[in-house]
């Protein structure tokens, strides 16, 4: 992600959402019982701390939680979903889960950049262009002005043989 710029926005947004990630906490394991007692904004910090950490495994597990107690919380998907983007490399399942919960992240708060934007950029690294061109796009509408889209959507229609819009991107 960080070939198009995206990782360093992405903990911007994280930062925003989660709140200063506590790191200490997210080298360990928490267990099922500890998971179900924390709060939400305490779940929010020790996800945003796994993967600030590198641990998407963790990750997944707090913002399952999250997800699952907030299920219309375009946050919380968009979180859930991009800890599962980051273990496609090792778990070509992985792209699917993280794409199904953007989209759940989109539907759920219409005006959301970060859930399309991120989701263009999976599908794009899946080869799945035209996915990608779609998700961009919707995305774009949300912010015209993201360079960093605007350069995976020209790259998407390049590759899926439209060199007009790849010009025109």
């Amino acid at each position: 992600m960080n070939q198009h710029g995206w990782g360093g926005a992405l903990g911007v947004v994280l930062l925003l959402v989660c709140g200063t990630p506590n790191i200490a906490f997210a080298r360990t394991t928490i267990d099922q019982k500890t998971l179900l007692s924390l709060p939400i904004q305490e779940l929010q910090r020790q996800g945003a701390a796994a993967l600030h950490a590198g641990d998407p495994a963790q990750a997944i597990k707090i913002f399952s939680e999250l997800a699952a107690r907030q299920p219309r919380d375009a946050a919380s998907q968009t979180l859930l979903a991009f800890s599962y983007h980051l273990t496609s490399q090792t778990n070509p399942e992985a792209v699917d889960l993280a794409l199904a919960g953007y989209d759940l992240a989109a539907r759920a708060e219409s005006g959301q950049f970060w859930p399309l934007a991120l989701a263009g950029y999976a599908a794009y690294e899946q080869g799945r262009y035209d996915e990608s061109l779609s998700y961009l796009a919707r995305g774009l509408l949300v912010r015209p002005t993201d360079q960093q889209a605007m350069a995976v959507l020209a790259a998407a229609a390049y590759m899926s043989g439209d060199a007009g819009l790849a010009s025109v991107a």
